[in-house]
């Protein structure tokens, strides 16, 4: 059984502008506050800034830690990737994200996620459909709490 590399992408355009979902995200230990569903908390968080890691546990119980690698302020491009033990028979994980100004009120956000696992194939595509759901509620709560961030 080899090593399975997957590349989960998810894009959507959401209503509002991409300075308010920038914000969101750079906010690195805030996505427990607008993450739908209390799915997510921030169980701790280390440093500021990039190389900041905030330690993540889902409502199944799942426990990760994210690390902040890069920021594009001007591009809006942030990357992150799984330090420590992942979860889901992950061996490596990291992600980037974009969000692209589309004018007024509007903006398109692209998220990349790659993994690799040693599970096997079934369990490649598990992960993968795991990844999809979480960027799902992900956008969900950009969506949300950038909406209600509008005057």
């Amino acid at each position: 059984m080899g090593t399975s590399h997957r590349t989960v992408v998810h894009e959507d355009v959401l209503p509002v502008s991409a300075s308010s979902v920038w914000e969101l995200l750079v906010d690195w230990g805030g996505i427990g506050d607008w993450f739908p569903g209390g799915i997510l908390t921030v169980a701790r968080m280390e440093g500021e800034g990039v190389g900041a890691i905030r330690h993540l546990k889902t409502s199944e119980g799942d426990q990760m830690s994210e690390r902040l690698d890069a920021l594009d302020a001007h591009g809006k491009r942030l990357e992150l990737s799984i330090v420590g033990t992942p979860p889901w028979k992950i061996s490596r994980y990291k992600a980037t994200a974009t969000i692209t100004d589309l004018g007024p009120g509007q903006c398109r956000i692209h998220y990349c996620g790659q993994f690799e696992t040693t599970a096997g194939d079934a369990q490649a595509e598990r992960i993968a459909r795991k990844l999809r759901a979480s960027y799902s509620n992900l956008f969900q709560g950009l969506r949300n709490a950038a909406t209600k961030s509008v005057p």
